[in-house]
């Protein structure tokens, strides 16, 4: 396409300046103000970063062409719109000098370019940043002859085009990044051209419709479904020749964590982050991480920044020079949880030469131990317990080669498993040093290793409650330390049995079968309700003459029960209230198949008559 260069005073001598004929200002450089936006950019001088901060909401139908500039915009919570002097021309185009348009905060406010030609820039020395770009028959971003282009918000192109030559939401030789989505229509469209070693990246989705094409490297037009594997970049699609790369987020990735680099956050799996983190780089959390695995740290170092969630893996392995650390360790936790199908490590927690690491909890079962760490260079934190339920021969702890571990909390064994081991030296919890070398700490240590073990017990708390009909015990807010285990009972007054037992607002059906729930390894505070309905089979007894008959019903205060009672069935006559409470009792003797019963006495209301091992509804009026 052909580029017409209109200067500022032409345009402004042709009465084409917006605003021209409104004094209101509306943009402005440091403390000079402008009444149009042609008369800010003619103030800017060639080769100079400047800033032109937004004072109103702005549309220009002059387009915005940079030559030589330097420009940031302050957008400043406005809107620019950018149309162009006429449909074939670029909305925001760059001469062959080049020049830069950036947006000092792409979040605060909007520049978009509608209609005409689109974008343009027009080699390496350019360089644009808008939000979003709308294009009838024309394409969008032009970036066949070079720079960088970043589109904070969308692409739209469609066209009514029967050919020859497409028009695409992007055609890059270049670099551009989008970080919304590109939606093209029609058949002589495409969403992206990528060719002569352009690299694109689209944070959105791609739409093609009404026979639109979905990309083209290279001018091979390739389907959403053609792409390359592996992927070159975690979370995108590939599409690629190995020269021109298209990527594409991939809307099956789910990210759970990010790590911020040279200014640019990215997204990635648990996964995907450790493998591409970099040393003394922070791997932050933006959700609670169930990682069925083993982690795996050599040679760098990275830090979990916990964010106030949970990282629970099957074991860390720290090899040679590995360091691992918690950005805030009171913020979250990182927990290890291994047991006896986890192959490939012996402990919860490894450290190989020069390594060390950080944690909050341990719990080992399955003949694992807790911690291990076996070089003089190594040391370990655990901030929180270690739990370990296993075989004799394992340990909470296991310490050599002159290593140190320090548990801020407590260790306990069970199940055969040991406590600490010191080099060769195994001990008991009490078979601690008389001389602590670590202040507020139990000292266990053969002379060369040592374990350190705070047991500062956190406290954790249950909210226990029951409803109507029965009962929880204990009940109440209930203290329990860190690590430890607390049972609860249920139990249902007579005639009701347990409905819902709710461990923090989820139904545990295996409670309500048990009567009881157990929380294991406390580690944060909890709630359990348990709720209670009428026992299972209160119903009106259906008016048959083999059965037990309740009459009148509704009663005011004579009620006779008749019938034929099997022999071996209950005879005798209980009612209870609506609570479960027995308000009166009598029995069907077995000479008379017939009783009639007062019970005037009772107050109005609905109760429930058990009889024969039936139960009815009965009403007092």
């Amino acid at each position: 396409m052909r580029k017409f260069r209109l200067s500022f005073a032409t345009l402004a001598f042709f009465g084409l300046s917006m605003g021209a004929a409104n004094a209101q200002n509306v943009c402005s450089i440091g403390t000079n103000n402008y009444p149009t936006l042609d008369a800010a950019l003619a103030a800017v001088p060639d080769y100079t970063q400047t800033t032109i901060k937004l004072l109103t909401d702005i549309t220009t139908n002059n387009g915005i062409y940079i030559d030589k500039k330097i420009i940031t915009f302050d957008l400043n919570g406005k809107k620019l719109n950018v149309n162009p002097p006429s449909p074939s021309q670029y909305g925001l185009t760059f001469s062959y000098g080049g020049g830069q348009v950036k947006l000092l905060n792409p979040a605060n406010g909007e520049l978009n370019i509608n209609g005409g030609a689109g974008l343009s820039t027009s080699g390496i020395n350019c360089f644009a940043e808008v939000t979003n770009v709308t294009v009838t028959d024309h394409d969008a971003i032009d970036n066949s002859t070079g720079g960088t282009i970043n589109v904070y918000g969308n692409i739209t192109v469609s066209s009514s085009k029967t050919g020859p030559y497409y028009n695409y939401g992007i055609f890059a030789v270049d670099s551009v990044t989008v970080h919304g989505n590109i939606s093209v229509s029609g058949a002589y469209t495409c969403g992206v051209l990528a060719g002569g070693g352009g690299k694109v990246i689209v944070d959105g989705v791609i739409t093609a419709t009404n026979g639109a094409k979905y990309v083209n490297i290279q001018y091979n037009y390739l389907t959403q479904s053609q792409f390359t594997v592996p992927t070159t970049k975690p979370g995108y699609l590939t599409y690629t020749n190995g020269t021109s790369t298209i990527w594409v987020k991939d809307p099956a990735y789910v990210p759970v964590c990010e790590i911020t680099a040279g200014g640019i956050t990215t997204q990635y799996t648990l996964e995907d982050a450790l493998a591409y983190v970099q040393s003394n780089q922070t791997i932050k959390l933006l959700q609670d991480i169930d990682y069925n695995n083993i982690i795996n740290i050599s040679g760098k170092t990275v830090i979990f920044d916990l964010n106030g969630k949970k990282l629970t893996a099957q074991a860390l392995n720290i090899g040679t020079n590995g360091h691992q650390s918690l950005l805030n360790p009171a913020n979250g936790e990182f927990n290890i949880n291994i047991n006896g199908t986890v192959s490939g490590i012996s402990s919860g927690v490894m450290l190989g030469s020069s390594g060390w690491a950080a944690v909050t909890n341990v719990t080992a079962t399955g003949g694992k131990n807790g911690v291990e760490a076996d070089f003089a260079s190594n040391d370990l934190t655990v901030f929180g317990n270690i739990r370990i339920t296993s075989s004799a021969g394992s340990f909470g702890a296991v310490v050599s080669g002159g290593a140190r571990i320090t548990v801020e909390g407590k260790i306990t064994n069970s199940g055969g498993a040991g406590f600490v081991k010191c080099g060769a030296t195994v001990l008991t919890n009490s078979q601690y040093t008389t001389s602590t070398t670590k202040v507020g700490y139990l000292t266990y240590s053969d002379g060369v290793s040592t374990v350190w073990v705070g047991n500062k017990i956190i406290v954790y708390e249950i909210t226990a409650t029951a409803g109507a009909g029965g009962s929880i015990n204990p009940s109440g807010n209930i203290s329990v330390d860190a690590g430890d285990d607390k049972t609860f009972t249920f139990t249902a007054n007579s005639g009701y049995q347990i409905d819902q037992v709710l461990i923090d607002d989820t139904n545990n059906p295996t409670a309500v079968s048990a009567g009881s729930y157990t929380f294991t390894n406390v580690s944060e505070n909890h709630k359990i309700e348990v709720y209670f309905k009428p026992i299972t089979g209160i119903v009106e007894m259906q008016l048959i003459a083999s059965l037990p008959r309740i009459y009148p019903n509704p009663t005011n205060g004579q009620l006779r029960v008749s019938g034929d009672i099997l022999d071996g069935k209950d005879r005798e006559i209980i009612i209870f209230d609506v609570v479960g409470q027995v308000v009166f009792t009598s029995h069907l003797s077995n000479l008379s198949p017939e009783i009639t019963i007062d019970i005037s006495h009772l107050s109005v209301g609905l109760y429930f008559l058990k009889v024969g091992g039936k139960m009815v509804k009965i009403v007092k009026e």
